[in-house]
């Protein structure tokens, strides 16, 4: 049995992709938000795990929650700076242990900005105000757990 086309393949639409892999929805993380998180960063990615934390150019990076969007936290707390391949790591890793660096949050925590992160092998409190403060003796060995 032979499968014919009875419509010729030009006639077809073109099989390019109409609508664009990203979504072109407004982001609502605020330029002043993005400014402030990119430069607390240093320009670098703050996760870190599948870039080793690279230089970013001003346009290269996604704004990385660590709490749900849907809970309307979009302020420099609850905002990582994030390459495109961490930032679509992080929801293919082992939750417990994201959740143990603290790149994201259960929905259960009210407050993001009293939660340390690990950014740099180093441990940090994210500021309302875009800035950081380094805690001293915190959760040891996260590291051992980097592949």
């Amino acid at each position: 049995m032979t499968l014919t086309r009875r419509v010729p393949l030009h006639a077809h639409a073109s099989l390019e992709r109409r609508t664009p892999l990203r979504s072109r929805r407004r982001s609502p993380v605020t330029a002043e938000t993005r400014r402030l998180v990119y430069r607390r960063a240093g320009r670098r990615c703050e996760i870190g795990m599948t870039c080793g934390g690279r230089l970013l150019p001003p346009t290269g990076w996604d704004p990385s929650h660590r709490q749900r969007r849907a809970e309307g936290r979009h302020g420099p707390e609850n905002i990582l700076v994030a390459c495109r391949r961490c930032h679509e790591w992080l929801p293919t890793a082992p939750r417990h242990w994201v959740e143990t660096c603290g790149w994201l949050l259960s929905f259960a925590c009210r407050y993001p900005e009293l939660q340390p992160v690990l950014i740099g092998g180093r441990w940090w409190l994210l500021g309302r105000d875009g800035s950081t403060t380094e805690v001293v003796g915190c959760i040891e060995g996260v590291e051992a757990h980097r592949d």
